[in-house]
Order: C-alpha cells, then structure tokens, then sequence
C-alpha cells in the first residue's frame, strides 16, 4: 500500500470521488429544487389557479419531499404577503396534500397498534363521500368488548426546522358515535423510542365532515422527547394514525395534509 504523509492514497483518492459525487448529487437536487418552482410560478404567473392548486399541493412532491416544498413555499409566500396568490392555489394556510385516496382501487390506511382484532365488514376506495375530489376511504369496523385501534398512513415528515411551524390536518366524515381522533407517531432516532401526540382543534364542517388538526408539531415532539430523556436531533414523524375508539363504526377518510401554520 502506498503511503504518502501518513494517508493511504487509494483512501484518499476514494474519499475525493465521494466528496465529488456528493456535489454532483447536491447540484442535481437543488437545479430539480429550481425547476420545479420556475415551473410553478409560471402557472401562478399565467393565473392557471387550477393547474398550479395541482402542482404546488400534490404534482411536486413526486420530485420533492413535502417539508423541503412546504420550506420553500414559505420563502415564496412570506406571512402576509402575496394574500391573493394564497387564496387562489390553497384558498387559506399553504399545504400539500399527503393523501387525497383519488385514482386508487384499494384501501390505503392499515391497522397499525393492533391491540385488538377488529371485525372489518367493509374497507374501501368509495366514490359515495369526499370532502374535495370524488374518493375517500370508507371503513366499517367492529371491535370486541369496545375496545379500540389505530389506521395507519406511513409518511416521512423530518422535525428538524424549529422556525417552520408545521400541522397536520385531516378530514372525517362518520355516524354518530364514532369518537375517533387524529394522532401522530413521532420516533426519535438513535434510541428508536416514540410518541403519540393527539389532535389539538376539531373543526365542524360542510356536510357532517369534520377537520381534525394538530399544530405546532415542532414545538410537541421537542417537548415529548425531552420528557423522556431523548434524543431530538432527528426526530421525524413516521405515521399519521386515525383512532377509532368506538365499538361499532361507519366512517369515511378524505384529505390528509401537511400545512404551514400561520
């Protein structure tokens, strides 16, 4: 092995094509970043709300993630300004959508805790309810002795930007006594420990659907590991869960989004 000043040269040359690689990587990504929002802002631009309501809250997030689109839209859409951009795309608080259950032929939501083994008569894609679009997710479940469980999405949604104020909201429409909730599961890596956070707002609206929220997920996540004596420096939201605490229910799941809480 041929050494030069203490440093193996085949270690070093492959470290310098890593180095090299990652910068390639780097520029590739960011020169996506950009094309992306040139492409975007020429929708807004031209006034195509339609196509850029599209792009901006669900085409996007098949180049980007959802926080690295929902940082940059914050930069593009500032708190306060450019009001009537924001009422013409998302109409209200800036977002993308995690899952709308459009153009899909199965269930999408999974029992997740599985405390108990629910009786399911029927899950499904239906086209019969939607708080926007034309499908949600439509379950009809029983449980034993009352008990209750968890529907599960599985996201990837990283806590790591205290000055982005994140919320997750999502939409359900159900008989009258379901009592279910929207909750979070956050992990805290390395310790691999996790929270479940509950919904902090319920909204009544249109047509029996109710929007459930829950804000500040930063500033919840941070405070939950520190109680525990975790690690937060990598925290990330790994599931969005839909608890079903009721014996026998009937109910319908649309929008699930990610939003900038302003």
């Amino acid at each position: 092995i041929e050494l030069k000043n203490g440093y193996d040269v085949a270690l070093g040359e492959n470290t310098m094509a890593t180095v090299e690689w990652d910068v390639i990587l780097t520029k590739t990504k960011n020169k996506k970043a950009t094309d992306c929002f040139i492409f975007g802002e020429e929708l807004v631009e031209s006034q195509k709300w339609d196509d850029a309501r599209m792009f901006y809250t669900k085409e996007i997030l098949k180049y980007l993630s959802p926080v690295d689109v929902l940082q940059a839209l914050h930069k593009l859409y500032p708190k306060g300004g450019r009001k009537s951009e924001k009422e013409h795309i998302w109409g209200g608080d800036i977002f993308v959508i995690l899952e709308d259950f459009e153009e899909k032929d199965a269930p999408v939501l999974g029992p997740w805790a599985k405390s108990s083994e629910p009786r399911v008569n029927e899950h499904s894609i239906s086209e019969e309810e939607a708080v926007s679009g034309k499908s949600s997710e439509y379950f009809n479940v029983e449980y034993a002795g009352g008990r209750n469980d968890y529907w599960a999405k599985t996201v990837d949604i990283p806590l790591n930007n205290p000055d982005l104020s994140l919320g997750i909201r999502v939409f359900i429409k159900s008989n009258g006594s379901f009592k279910g909730d929207l909750r979070v599961n956050t992990t805290y890596p390395p310790s691999g420990r996790c929270g479940i956070t509950s919904s902090t707002y319920r909204k009544n609206l249109e047509n029996g659907w109710i929007e459930y929220g829950l804000e500040n997920l930063y500033e919840k996540a941070r405070e939950n590991g520190l109680q525990h004596k975790w690690s937060v420096d990598n925290m990330k939201i790994d599931k969005v869960l839909i608890d079903t605490s009721c014996a026998f229910c009937k109910f319908y799941v649309d929008d699930i989004q990610l939003y900038i809480v302003e």
